[in-house]
């Protein structure tokens, strides 16, 4: 699973270490006061906000998280 952005990205709350990776509309990827890359893997720890800005160009951006995103069901999905 995977989550689609549209022009503007959420922040998330990363409980536990991570594996993520972006790609899609280029848009700025911070974790704390670093700027993350795009189009790879990246490895951050557990108890950090992940913070994804407006998108630059384009319109969808993806990330998507090793292990899955835990989310309740709504609507059957």
């Amino acid at each position: 699973a995977l989550l689609e952005m549209t022009y503007q990205g959420p922040t998330i709350h990363l409980d536990e270490p991570a594996v993520l990776a972006v790609t899609g509309a280029p848009l700025m990827v911070k974790c704390g006061d670093e700027v993350l890359e795009m189009n790879r893997a990246i490895s951050l720890p557990g108890n950090v906000l992940v913070e994804f800005g407006p998108v630059r160009a384009g319109c969808r951006t993806y990330v998507a998280i090793r292990g899955g995103i835990q989310s309740p069901m709504v609507l059957g999905s």
